[in-house]
């Protein structure tokens, strides 16, 4: 029996699939897509554990155009934590509101912890040098 197919050849296309529909969605659908995605992953990992932006697109949504959406997936990100929805980090500090607008380089999506945010906010008002 001839075979007219790699094996990786049925890979290849359910690839080219996903990137198709993938590319004829709506913005908004993309936008929303990737929220939900973010909101899912980072409460799966829970509290005490982290993931990049670039998880989304390229493991959680395993998109194969993935590059394309990591500036999106920032951005939303970004939109998220100012929302108070998830909490953002860059070398294992959570940023605030005033710093998310300026951050520049790595950062780490994680969800928020109400008990460790009363702690911090208690700190915070007592001390500020404490929590950097």
């Amino acid at each position: 029996m001839r075979r007219d197919r790699s094996p990786d050849s049925k890979d290849d296309d359910m690839k080219n699939n996903k990137k198709l529909k993938v590319d004829e969605m709506k913005v908004n659908e993309i936008d929303e897509m990737i929220k939900d995605a973010i909101i899912d992953l980072v409460n799966k990992r829970g509290c005490t554990k982290t993931c990049w932006p670039s998880e989304i697109p390229r493991v959680y949504l395993k998109l194969t155009n993935w590059r394309d959406y990591l500036k999106l997936t920032r951005d939303i990100s970004l939109q998220l934590a100012a929302d108070g929805i998830i909490a953002i980090s860059q070398k294992n500090v959570v940023l605030e509101k005033e710093q998310l607008s300026t951050c520049k380089g790595p950062i780490r999506l994680r969800k928020i912890n109400i008990i460790w945010m009363i702690f911090y906010l208690k700190i915070d008002k007592n001390c500020k040098d404490l929590h950097r």
